[in-house]
């Protein structure tokens, strides 16, 4: 797993479904990649503290990750 820090985390295989790595259209087959904006916070307790840390505050928190109004 890789983590890129520009206040976004590239959520590469982090437990989503397989179905969402990928779009189909016609014979093609388009890869996707999902990337999360991330504070600064966020960012650094990543960093520090590592990523079980950031999961432990997503699961405890009453915003939704993918929510833009999250602070």
């Amino acid at each position: 797993m890789s983590l890129y820090f520009h206040n976004y985390l590239e959520w590469g295989r982090r437990g989503g479904s397989e179905s969402l790595e990928q779009i189909h259209v016609g014979q093609e087959k388009i890869p996707l990649l999902w990337v999360v904006p991330i504070t600064l916070y966020e960012a650094d307790l990543i960093l520090n503290q590592g990523i079980e840390d950031f999961d432990a505050l997503v699961e405890s928190s009453h915003f939704s990750i993918i929510d833009p109004c999250r602070s």
